[in-house]
């Protein structure tokens, strides 16, 4: 008899997910920290972590979500800037404590001259592998 996961069981995994990476985010995210979070969409989950907005910072390169975040981020005291080419982030070298990435591309090199002395990138990333196991699970 074959293995089967529920839609029940699928959504707690896709929880389970957000939850690991918040719980990752809260972990390095002191409240003093600067934060990048470098292609945030239109910034719900940004705002959903409650980080100081003073010490926040976030970027998108999407038309739509760059006008939402400049309506959203910006009144709220959000340091927002557009950016399309993540080799040319536009804010100064050692700028950030923690720069978050949840499904955009990345550069290393272009992330190690964000990072502070010390600093830690978060990524979830998206692919053609994810929920591998999951998918090999159902097939047993």
């Amino acid at each position: 008899m074959a293995a089967t996961l529920s839609g029940i069981q699928k959504r707690l995994y896709g929880r389970f997910c957000v939850c690991k990476v918040r719980n990752d985010i809260s972990r390095e995210g002191k409240s003093d920290a600067e934060l990048l979070d470098y292609d945030t969409g239109g910034g719900e989950f940004l705002l959903s972590l409650g980080h100081p907005w003073q010490k926040t910072s976030a970027t998108e390169g999407y038309p739509p979500n760059v006008e939402l975040c400049r309506e959203t981020l910006l009144p709220l005291g959000i340091h927002f800037k557009e950016c399309q080419d993540p080799a040319k982030i536009p804010y100064p070298d050692e700028s950030f404590d923690l720069i978050i990435n949840r499904h955009g591309d990345f550069d290393a090199p272009e992330l190690y001259r964000l990072l502070k002395s010390g600093g830690v990138f978060i990524t979830e990333q998206v692919g053609g592998d994810n929920d591998r196991y999951l998918i090999v699970a159902g097939k047993l």
